[in-house]
């Protein structure tokens, strides 16, 4: 029986250039500066900026714990990469303790003003259940990120844009 998975996709307009806001998305400190207050993930010193020449693909880059808080472990995440394109993509596959699948696609465009950046998600809860429950919260989280770069580098609010 094949499982079922969930996605969503969250969008926004940034005044800024793709290559200002790759510097901030590609590496662990910005992915947690994103996640916080209600998240953190754990990473290797060595691997807090992602080098796209140097980042493995297709394979385990390294082990995180997911933290609640900062401080409570939930999970325990496989970080891998199908695919980066600097500045304008990186394709993440992973898996964890919870989920059979994580794919996360971040894609920068270049537009008039600014960069639209766009998160889609597609997830595999290894128990079923757990999909439709943690939906909004995955959506709400994916949100609250988007939220805290448009703070950071300003929001264009074009047409196509996600309400947050």
């Amino acid at each position: 029986m094949k499982r079922k998975s969930y996605t969503y996709q969250v969008q926004s307009t940034l005044e800024a250039s793709c290559e200002e806001v790759w510097t901030q998305v590609f590496q662990m400190e910005g992915v947690n500066a994103e996640l916080s207050p209600w998240m953190k993930m754990t990473y290797p010193l060595e691997m807090n900026r992602f080098d796209p020449e140097m980042t493995p693909i297709g394979k385990l880059v390294f082990r995180s714990t997911i933290l609640v808080f900062g401080l409570i472990p939930i999970d325990y995440y496989n970080l891998s990469f199908v695919k980066i394109d600097s500045p304008t993509q990186f394709h993440e596959q992973s898996s964890s303790i919870g989920f059979k699948k994580w794919t996360h696609i971040r894609t920068l465009e270049t537009v008039e003003r600014g960069c639209r950046l766009t998160d889609k998600v597609e997830y595999e809860p290894r128990i079923p259940i757990l999909g439709g429950a943690l939906h909004p919260v995955f959506l709400g989280l994916f949100k609250h990120r988007q939220k805290y770069l448009r703070k950071k580098f300003g929001y264009l609010n074009e047409p196509g844009d996600t309400e947050i």
